[in-house]
């Protein structure tokens, strides 16, 4: 029996909108949470009653919101092609050596769809190198995004953990300087992304403002 994508839940809609907030530089609010989700106020007052609850989320302020979570300071990252015809990744104290089809592979799985032929020039360039070097057998790779917002790389017996800054990081570092010239642009976008959702969370604070003005005008 076949089953359809999994539902995401409001809590999960919440948390993600809190992240998305936080990745931008903008205050983690109510407002905020009710603009990027679409939900109604009871439904996000509910579900951070239940983020702050299992300390995903924190309360800082009157309306106003911080992640529970914390991510560790971004490490110093390096790659080095070695005479072998491998690569060496160091990310921390944590080493990677990874053949030529490997390091392709990592490529794919760091950047996305943005190499698509990626993976075939690097099958054809493992096999010169298979040839040449006679390189170990390519592992099992596969990455994964944690319920915590880190990245979970498993190469073969290693599992290598990145937070979001890190594995954008690893992106460039491995795909070079055309994915470097991709993320500049995408930074432009994102960038007038966050101006325009700057732009509407404003007039929604107007807005409240001006209906608690008159709230409280009716009251006196």
């Amino acid at each position: 029996m076949s089953h359809g994508p999994k539902e995401i839940t409001s809590t999960q809609l919440v948390l993600d909108a809190a992240r998305d907030l936080h990745a931008m530089g903008e205050e983690i609010t109510r407002e905020g949470l009710m603009a990027a989700t679409g939900l109604k106020q009871h439904i996000v007052d509910e579900r951070l009653r239940v983020l702050t609850g299992d300390d995903r989320m924190k309360r800082v302020g009157r309306g106003a919101y911080a992640l529970g979570e914390q991510y560790h300071e971004s490490r110093a990252m390096s790659k080095t092609l070695l005479p072998s015809g491998e690569v060496k990744y160091e990310v921390g104290d944590q080493l990677l050596e990874l053949t030529s089809y490997e390091d392709g592979v990592l490529m794919l799985l760091a950047c996305g769809p943005i190499h698509q032929m990626t993976l075939a020039d690097a099958t054809k360039q493992a096999m010169v190198a298979h040839k040449i070097f006679n390189l170990a057998e390519p592992r099992a790779m596969s990455k994964t995004l944690l319920p915590n917002g880190l990245m979970k790389y498993e190469i073969g017996d290693v599992a290598l953990l990145l937070s979001p800054a890190e594995d954008r990081m690893l992106c460039i570092l491995v795909a070079g300087s055309s994915v470097h010239i991709a993320t500049i642009e995408a930074t432009r976008q994102v960038g007038m992304v966050q101006a325009l959702f700057a732009q509407r969370l404003a007039h929604l604070e107007k807005i409240t403002r001006d209906r608690n003005r008159r709230a409280d005008s009716k009251a006196l």
